[in-house]
């Protein structure tokens, strides 16, 4: 509806005594109340990333200065102060989005004032061994807080505990021993997360944190399928194994955005098709064919797959 007939529709209802001016002004009014909101929210989020900044510098232009106590104080201090405060904020309207700008510091702050505890016990806390009991433990409270709150935020920081947990305690148990080499060892543990991610995006959607599906969808695909891509390595030291299972892991990702109506799967899903193409024809067909002709039949297969994958979207997902 254009402005005429929005314009003949109303003075048809005030005609008709059906709208008031009343009416009208109410309208006015709860638009302007909507948009009141959205500058507060910005005005926090920039608040709140004024406030962490304020705190680094702070910390870091005083930290030799600061005795042991003070170092703890002003970064789990501050950390535990930033959670109080959250909660404080939780339930009120009013000020609605602060408590996740004080949830965001403290998640930030948290295990940075832990690490500072431990480090000024004498721990080291470079070691694969305490950062896994740093990772633990604030993963223990995220989840504890999303149990209480039901915060998305918390789910946030959960995923990003969890992973560096995952990869602190798999580097204590095995990083020592591991037969394969450290790269190669980064790479199966990023395989791993990249399908954890996929699956905790399934769960999640079509629930009530499926605001988070596409995230996790999006960097679990990107950090499976490329860590795949890795594991396959280049001539002349390529792995055989993974780099003819590779074409199935990526056409998998792309039919299973059909399944699960996910944009983003398809996307990364067809990027990486691309990528294996072009290392395929680079890999195997330049010397035989020569580069420019390896481009040019890598060019059209390129241009297939953005077409099959436009169809896919527009057949598939976009309905």
């Amino acid at each position: 509806m254009n402005k005429s007939e929005l314009l003949k529709a109303v003075t048809h209802a005030a005609e008709a005594g059906t709208l008031t001016r009343m009416d009208l002004l109410r309208a006015f009014n709860a638009r302007k109340s909507h948009d009141a909101p959205q500058l507060t929210r910005v005005l926090y989020l920039i608040g709140g990333l004024i406030v962490l900044i304020g705190i680094v510098v702070l910390i870091w232009q005083n930290w030799p200065a600061l005795n042991s106590v003070t170092r703890i104080l002003v970064t789990l201090g501050s950390g535990i102060a930033a959670y109080v405060l959250g909660t404080v904020f939780l339930d009120d309207e009013r000020f609605k989005t602060l408590d996740s700008i004080f949830f965001t510091i403290s998640g930030i702050l948290v295990p940075l004032g832990i690490g500072v505890a431990l480090r000024e016990n004498s721990f080291d806390v470079g070691t694969s061994g305490i950062q896994s009991i740093i990772s633990f433990i604030v993963l223990l409270g995220v989840l504890g807080s999303f149990y209480a709150t039901k915060r998305n935020l918390f789910i946030v920081f959960g995923v990003i505990y969890g992973t560096w947990l995952f990869f602190a305690f798999t580097q204590f148990l095995l990083g020592d021993s591991f037969q394969y080499s450290f790269g190669e060892f980064a790479e199966y543990r990023i395989l791993i997360v990249g399908i954890t991610y996929m699956l905790l995006g399934y769960a999640f959607d079509n629930t009530k944190q499926d605001v988070l599906a596409g995230a996790l969808y999006s960097f679990g695909s990107l950090g499976f399928l490329g860590a795949a891509l890795a594991l396959g390595g280049y001539a002349p030291n390529q792995n055989m194994f993974w780099e003819l299972v590779y074409p199935a892991l990526a056409l998998g990702v792309v039919f299973l955005s059909i399944y699960l109506k996910s944009r983003s799967l398809l996307s990364i899903g067809s990027i990486f098709v691309m990528a294996y193409i072009i290392k395929i024809s680079g890999e195997y067909f330049q010397s035989q064919l020569g580069w420019p002709l390896a481009l040019i039949l890598a060019g059209f297969a390129l241009i297939a797959v953005g077409f099959i994958s436009l169809q896919i979207n527009r057949t598939y997902i976009k309905a």
